[in-house]
């Protein structure tokens, strides 16, 4: 009879972690999450301006997982659309330095489907280089699998099992003998 000991409770209560992080990976996956910005005829933005929705100059940050990103922008005019990470928001606000994650310059309709590379807080800039006012209308959908939750769940599944079945080998070997 083989003896299950605390190591092969500990693989399998990692195993079991694992599945449940693979079930919210899952689960997540089909949800979508879609919100936009801007109304393109009656929040026009004005001549060489950035969109300061909120005292710190770009859209309220969105908290934001691994997934994938769709982005439809409409203007009627062209304008620069940046994503800004955290230490990209950081830079804008405390330096004034452009380093954004993606960059869409000069467009007027254009759709984009980007990875978000990782988990944390990310804003829209919009500049109009223009000389006339210039409406967009932004919409954006997150879908996909959180990648994150997925890697940690297949990790530590698998490491549940190795564990598990790594105690219960020796706890045979040396039952055997």
């Amino acid at each position: 009879m083989v003896k299950i000991t605390w190591l092969t409770k500990t693989g399998i209560l990692i195993f079991i972690i694992g599945v449940s992080f693979l079930a919210c990976a899952f689960y997540r996956s089909g949800s979508t999450n879609s919100f936009g910005y801007g109304l393109l005829e009656f929040m026009p933005l004005k001549p060489d301006a950035w969109n300061p929705d909120s005292n710190v100059g770009f859209t309220f940050p969105y908290f934001w997982a691994p997934r994938t990103l769709r982005m439809e922008i409409k203007t009627n005019a062209p304008l620069d659309v940046y994503l800004l990470d955290s230490y990209g928001m950081q830079k804008w606000v405390n330096e004034g330095k452009l380093e954004p994650t993606l960059t869409f310059e000069n467009t007027q309709t254009q759709i984009a489907t980007v990875e978000i590379p990782h988990r944390g807080n990310y804003a829209l800039l919009i500049h109009n280089p223009t000389s006339d006012n210039a409406g967009y209308e932004i919409n954006s959908t997150i879908y996909g699998y959180e990648k994150d939750l997925l890697w940690i769940g297949i990790g530590a599944a698998v490491a549940g099992i190795i564990l598990a079945a790594a105690s219960l080998a020796s706890s045979w070997r040396s039952n055997k003998k």
